[in-house]
This record gives structure tokens, C-alpha cells and sequence, in this order.
């Protein structure tokens, strides 16, 4: 038998207003997920449309209702977890942080999610040894102009790659999985600590070339500049300069414990299961951190450190060198990311639409008595 109309409808609904969460178009996500949860308010979806799209106000009902959905015992760890991320924002929202700091706390523990931060140290050490011990080959340049925005989740990669799509003759990506997947296919995939050193020994000018065709055609890549905004391939930095000389890798820092509390305070649902304890947290970002030093000391002329921070107080002053290096004429527009017409569906998506405001960056603080009273002593 066919899918429930009533079924139907409300998958239609659901993917309208997450639609319009990418697109920034908070009011019409809001107004769909309200009218979902005037009639069934224990729908998880709606709610996290809701809280994603709302800046949760006192007396808010829907807060009131998720609050007692939080008492409820018999619901599993992982929607108990949900419903803890949500109430969280919604009483940081309220500026009640030691309620959220809590929330937060509780939803991470009822995740159930974890990693082990020692496995992937080891891999990481290993990479680094075996690449400052061979002499892979470069590449001439190719006619596609290539930026990659990198760093931590949470880092201000959306944003500085959301300012850069503002440029008339910038394209931003988005979040491409294309550089690890060219990888994946020439054999990086699966790969030990005891297997790297097979692999980048067989990195040959036709490897090399076979991974950077592979990655052109997944852009589709013509001659622009593109910026290709995934945190993740710090993992991956160390190849870009081999692969196209003239890149240039932007990697977004912010301080360790902004950082990781901004993670940790995060639902990512798929992936990074090291957020979801504070030391194993910490314990990425130590990895991360040693990562792009050495990277970055392999390639420095390739490389481009901003500072959340800065940025937000001075975006131009970050964002020229970049446009410089590509020959681009200065454009205002770059400094309004929120008038980005391209859509956002990371985490990010609400804080980017906000502009540059320093809040973006600063309002951790509010948490770190907590933290260090947590997790620092």
C-alpha cells in the first residue's frame, strides 16, 4: 500500500521549512514547524526546525512543553539527548547558562556516543612522521584558481566561506567531500598506520594527477576561483599544495576551550563522536592543533591563519590578502555574509545569517565558569 497522504503531507512540510532554515528564511521555517506542533508538539523533527530557526524567548511555550518532554524517563537515550540539545539553546538563548551548561552536560551524556582520541592520535602522529620523511612531487599549476576553508567544526569556516561567495567573481561550494573522496579512490581509504607508508610511496606524478582530475571533475571545475569549505580536510592539507601549487588554504583558529565548548554544545548527529566528551573533545582539538603546524610549515606561502575573532572585528583586513592573491578587485559585498543568497546546512546556518557580530565568537565566555569548574580542575 501506498504512504499515508497525512504521512505525505507532513514529510512535504518538514522539508519545506528545512529548506527555508538553509536558506535563512527563519519566519517561514518557524510557521511550518509551528503549525506541526499545534497538532502533534512531541514532533522531534518540527521541534528542531523550531529551536533552529527561533531566538527562544521567555515564557516561550514551546520551551515550557520541551522542558516537560525532558522529565520524560521512558523516551530513549538518544531523543532524551535531543531534547537536552534543544533546551539547552533555548535557555542559552535566555541568557540562563548555568541551566544550558547543564542541559548541555546531560545531553551529551545521554548521547551515548563516544571515540577514541588515542587510535586516532596514533594515525595522525604516523601520517605526519611519513610525510616529513619522503619527498612527494608537485604538480604544475591548473587553470581552476582553488581556496580551501579548513579548521575545527566550529571554527568560522561557514562564515569566511559564505564572505568569500559574496564576491562576483568567487563561487562558494559549500561543504565538498571531493578531496577525500579522489583520495579514498587511490587507495587512502582504510588505511593504517602500518599501510600509510605503501601509500604515499606510490604518490607519483600520475597518482598525483589521477587524485587532482578526480577532484576537478567532482567540482566541476572551470576557470574561477572556488572556495571548497570542509573543516575536516585538515586531515587532507598536506596533499593541496601537491595537487595545485597555487591554492591558497584558509584555516580558521579559535581558542582551544571556545572551540571545544562550541562543539561540544552541538548536536552533530552524524559524526564526531569525540564531541560528546569533553577530554576526548580537547583531545581532538590537541590533534587538529599539531595537524596544521606541520602542514603549514611544509607550505607556508600556501597557508592563511584567521582568527574568529579578528575576523569578525575586521573581516576586510582578513579577506584582501586572499582576493589579492587572485588578482580580485576589493568588493564591500564580502563583508555582508548574511546577504549570501547560496544556501547554509551546517550547524551554522543561524549564526551566519546574523553578519559579523562578535557574538559569533565571544559568547562561550558566558559558560566558562562552568567549564572550568567541570572539566579544567
Amino acid at each position: 500500500m501506498g504512504e499515508d497522504a497525512s504521512v505525505t503531507l507532513l514529510k512535504s512540510k518538514l522539508h519545506a521549512a528545512a529548506v527555508a532554515t538553509e536558506n535563512g528564511d527563519f519566519d517561514a521555517a518557524r510557521d511550518i514547524a509551528l503549525q506541526i506542533l499545534g497538532e502533534n508538539a512531541g514532533n522531534l523533527a518540527a521541534l528542531h526546525i523550531y529551536f533552529d530557526s527561533t531566538k527562544i524567548k521567555a515564557g516561550d511555550p514551546i520551551l515550557d512543553n520541551l522542558a516537560k518532554f525532558c522529565q520524560n524517563n521512558t523516551l530513549t537515550g538518544a531523543i532524551q539527548s535531543q531534547l537536552q540539545f534543544m533546551y539547552g539553546k533555548g535557555l542559552s538563548d535566555q541568557g540562563a547558562y548555568e541551566p544550558s551548561f547543564h542541559a548541555f552536560v546531560a545531553a551529551n551524556r545521554l548521547s551515548g556516543k563516544n571515540a577514541n582520541p588515542n587510535a586516532t592520535a596514533s594515525l595522525s602522529k604516523s601520517l605526519i612522521r611519513n610525510i616529513k620523511s619522503r619527498k612527494i612531487p608537485y604538480l604544475g599549476a591548473c587553470k581552476s584558481r582553488l581556496i580551501f576553508v579548513l579548521g575545527m567544526p566550529r571554527s568560522g569556516t561557514s562564515i569566511m566561506s559564505q564572505s568569500l561567495g559574496c564576491h562576483s567573481e568567487i563561487i562558494s561550494l559549500g561543504e565538498r567531500v571531493g578531496l577525500g573522496e579522489a583520495l579514498d579512490h587511490a587507495g587512502w581509504k582504510g588505511l593504517s598506520s602500518d599501510s600509510l607508508a605503501t601509500f604515499l610511496d606510490g604518490l607519483d606524478q600520475q597518482k598525483l594527477t589521477q587524485i587532482r582530475d578526480q577532484y576537478l571533475d567532482s567540482i566541476d571545475a572551470q576557470d574561477a576561483v572556488y572556495v571548497d569549505k570542509m573543516p575536516e580536510n585538515y586531515w587532507f592539507a598536506w596533499i593541496i599544495p601537491h595537487l595545485f601549487p597555487n591554492a591558497q588554504i584558509i584555516h580558521m583558529k579559535r581558542p582551544p576551550m571556545a572551540n571545544c565548548w562550541s562543539c561540544f554544545r552541538h548536536d552533530f548527529k552524524d559524526g564526531h563522536h569525540y564531541s560528546y566528551n569533553f577530554k576526548t573533545m580537547m583531545a581532538q582539538y590537541a590533534i587538529y592543533s599539531e595537524m596544521v603546524l606541520e602542514w603549514q610549515a611544509l607550505a607556508p606561502d600556501n597557508w592563511h591563519n584567521v582568527n574568529l575573532d579578528d575576523f569578525v572585528v575586521d573581516a576586510k583586513a582578513q579577506l584582501l590578502p586572499i582576493t589579492n592573491h587572485f588578482d580580485l578587485p576589493w568588493q564591500n559585498e564580502c563583508l555582508s555574509p548574511e546577504k549570501n543568497q547560496g544556501s547554509v546546512s551546517t550547524l551554522s546556518k543561524w549564526q551566519v545569517r546574523q553578519g559579523l557580530n562578535v557574538n559569533i565568537s565571544k559568547a562561550w565566555e558566558n559558560y566558562l565558569p562552568f567549564i572550568q569548574k567541570t572539566f579544567l580542575r
